[in-house]
């Protein structure tokens, strides 16, 4: 995948922030990053609202 230089740096600090910012106090925030043949996949969980809106 060919991205800006600091994209993906930019990427995980937003969906990090994100959680922190909306998780209450005493919450967690898990961050896991997971590697297979041709693919990393990275998690952000939290215990924050969440987003409720409806998807097209």
């Amino acid at each position: 995948m060919a991205t800006e230089p600091g994209a993906i740096g930019t990427l995980v600090q937003n969906l990090v922030g994100n959680a922190l910012r909306y998780t209450p106090d005493g919450g967690r925030v898990t961050v896991s990053l997971a590697a297979e043949a041709t693919r990393l996949t990275l998690r952000v969980d939290d215990q924050g609202p969440g987003d409720s809106a409806p998807r097209a």
